[in-house]
């Protein structure tokens, strides 16, 4: 079972919007959700096996020295990498500790909240709106497997250089 934090994300928004070229093809909420599920929730976050999928899956690893812009990622250390899907590019990194995220421009926060509480045994979520993002975390509960993980949605709040964009 995981302990509280091996869900977390790491807060990666700010690092990987920096100096990507995102193409036109709007991410979608579906797709965004689909890789959280499968290269962070199913994995239980272990950086040996997202690392198989995403290369799998022909996914390019972002650099060691943009990936280390993140404080979370210089701080615990991991991988990135950058992945195409129905013509949208999608980040996902994931730290030694077993945090990970999955960055996606142009998918409504909406959508993305639908999909988690839907899909997943969640908890009563808290907010934090201090920063520059909106930040909803979720305790993963019982029956999940996963029950003592969390999830967070970040969500920048606009004019810092990543609107549209959340992990």
């Amino acid at each position: 079972m995981p302990n509280q934090h091996s869900l977390m994300p790491s807060l990666f928004v700010a690092t990987l919007s920096i100096g990507l070229a995102w193409p036109t093809f709007a991410a979608t909420s579906n797709d965004a959700f689909a890789l959280f599920d499968a290269l962070c929730v199913s994995t239980n976050s272990d950086l040996a096996l997202v690392e198989r999928m995403a290369l799998a899956a022909n996914a390019k690893p972002i650099p060691p020295e943009m990936l280390n812009l993140d404080q979370a990622m210089a701080e615990h250390g991991g991988k990135g990498f950058l992945i195409t899907r129905g013509g949208a590019k999608y980040s996902v990194a994931v730290t030694r500790n077993r945090g990970c995220s999955v960055l996606a421009v142009g998918v409504l926060p909406v959508e993305i909240r639908k999909l988690l509480q839907t899909n997943y045994p969640l908890g009563k979520p808290t907010q934090d709106s201090s920063g520059t993002q909106n930040i909803t975390l979720w305790p993963i509960v019982a029956p999940s497997r996963y029950r003592g993980g969390v999830i967070m949605l970040n969500v920048p709040k606009p004019g810092f250089g990543v609107d549209d964009a959340l992990s």
